[in-house]
């Protein structure tokens, strides 16, 4: 995943899930999660373990005791049914959910918009209406994180667009189309170098 930076803040731009990682390395990642939150006591709950992976071995850059945000909880409950705020308001209440993660022939790939870039997606009425036919011939899932005008300290997200294929190459390339016609890819938001490792 690329960030796209601003001043000295650091902000997700683009998501993919499931992991194209390999087994291995997500298994290596998992455990090194799951050390972690037990070194600092966090045994029950669920919470948000960042890391980057590096030939020397995953390195952690962040740890919370919540769940992760974002498009998070919407994409888990769209691939595999598993509502994470369910899980931790039944982990709060001594109740040990059933998770299970069924095989997916789905892949979701998205990215990150910025008010300070895409603001005109929901703003400018021909591109919003152009968003909102897409939305409902369900040729996109957008979520919108907060609502614009909002004094942030730095370009915060304000929503997530994402398309699904059966492979790689099919959702990037689903997802690119969809980030010209919107206007999101720019010279100073390349979606593709955004996207490229996915």
């Amino acid at each position: 995943m690329f960030a796209y930076l601003k001043c000295v803040y650091i902000a997700a731009t683009a998501k993919r899930m499931p992991s194209f990682l390999s087994e291995d390395k997500q298994a290596r990642l998992i455990e090194a999660a799951y050390r972690c939150c037990l070194q600092i006591g966090l045994s029950d709950g669920t919470f948000n373990v960042e890391f980057k992976l590096t030939e020397n071995g995953p390195k952690l850059l962040e740890i919370n005791s919540r769940m992760g945000g974002y498009c998070l909880r919407d994409w888990l409950r769209k691939l595999y049914g598993i509502d994470i705020m369910l899980c931790a308001m039944m982990i709060a209440a001594g109740i040990s959910p059933y998770v299970r993660t069924p095989p997916i022939d789905e892949i979701l790939i998205g990215v990150m918009v910025i008010p300070s870039l895409h603001a005109k997606i929901l703003n400018e009425e021909p591109l919003r209406n152009l968003l909102y036919e897409m939305i409902e011939k369900e040729e996109i899932f957008f979520l919108q994180f907060r609502k614009l005008g909002q004094n942030l300290p730095y370009d915060e997200p304000f929503g997530n667009i994402a398309v699904s294929g059966s492979t790689s190459q099919e959702a990037k390339r689903k997802l690119m189309e969809v980030c010209r016609v919107l206007d999101i890819d720019q010279p100073d938001y390349q979606v593709e170098q955004f996207i490229q490792h996915f």
